[in-house]
């Protein structure tokens, strides 16, 4: 038997739409409208943040760190060239106080017209340049030991470091001033160290050879 028509219509409930508030009707844009709103957020990012002027900021900084490197290594060359063109093997006594002092690694030793007081060049092969003068055994001595604790401490490696922070900090006056501060540290330390370790004596030496350099 088939079902009666009225029990097929109780089955199934009318349907019923739903239907929003005006308010809460979501708001399509249309496709002509689109690239209008794309102009206006980029136009507010970049009022927000001006990617164009950091970029000249970062070529201008980068660019003035890499003229201060430049600057120093083409002294630093054009120095050492010069350096070199004037160098004298040291005497007999110079050699022997050289041979005297104990230590594992030591810079090579020479003498030249164009420095006034004692100085190491170069960080690989290293080379302790004294003035060409006369020294006494005191003198000499000291200067040994003081340029050689330079040398086994790194100070060259420290003071090119700091020059390296320098440069990219070319833009702050203090930063000048730390490495002017740094030569004169290294230097205290350095006599420092020593000292620590001399008798009275000593002390008056070292401290004659300081005032005679």
């Amino acid at each position: 038997e088939s079902a009666p028509a009225y029990t097929l219509r109780e089955n199934y409930a009318p349907r019923q739409e739903l239907f929003l508030p005006e308010s809460e009707v979501p708001v399509r844009e249309t496709a002509a409208e689109i690239p209008a709103l794309i102009e206006v957020t980029k136009a507010e990012a970049e009022k927000s943040f001006d990617f164009e002027k950091l970029l000249r900021w970062e070529v201008l900084w980068l660019g003035g760190a890499a003229l201060v490197i430049a600057k120093q290594i083409i002294a630093y060359l054009l120095f050492a060239k010069k350096l070199r063109r004037t160098l004298e093997p040291v005497n007999d006594l110079e050699l022997r106080h050289y041979i005297r002092i104990k230590q594992r690694f030591k810079p090579e030793i020479a003498k030249s017209t164009a420095v006034n007081t004692p100085m190491l060049l170069g960080i690989k092969d290293s080379l302790l340049v004294l003035p060409k003068r006369e020294y006494g055994c005191d003198t000499l001595n000291n200067i040994l030991l003081h340029e050689f604790t330079h040398y086994r401490r790194g100070d060259i490696i420290l003071k090119w470091a700091a020059m390296f922070i320098f440069a990219f900090h070319w833009f702050n006056p203090l930063c000048r001033l730390f490495v002017k501060e740094l030569d004169k540290v290294c230097e205290l330390s350095c006599d420092e160290k020593l000292l620590k370790n001399m008798d009275s004596r000593q002390k008056q030496s070292y401290g004659e050879t300081l005032l005679e350099l």
